[in-house]
């Protein structure tokens, strides 16, 4: 991966990263993608003002993550759950 993008090209890059996260957070580029950000920002000079957007959008990826994750979880609950009642009326069903 390029260490060094053009503000342009880093947008455009971390865009299209972040809208293929909210279907798959699980994309190897987008792994590769953020590991190296911290190399990508130091080699490429950008502004003040850039940065503050950088962190910014970061910010929101990171949130959005948080909802996936809270997302995954609720339903890892309601399933464990339905399985729960599933299992108690299968154990119980054959004593009526």
């Amino acid at each position: 991966m390029n260490t060094k993008l053009s503000w342009e090209e880093f947008i455009t890059k971390y865009d299209s990263f972040a809208k293929d996260a909210s279907e798959n957070f699980e994309n190897p580029e987008l792994i590769e993608f953020l590991s190296n950000l911290d190399t990508i920002i130091k080699n490429s000079n950008y502004t003040k003002d850039q940065l503050g957007e950088i962190q910014a959008r970061i910010r929101l990826l990171r949130d959005s993550f948080t909802r996936k994750q809270q997302e995954l979880l609720t339903r890892k609950k309601n399933l464990t759950t339905n399985k729960s009642k599933i299992s108690r009326y299968i154990t119980n069903s054959h004593l009526v």
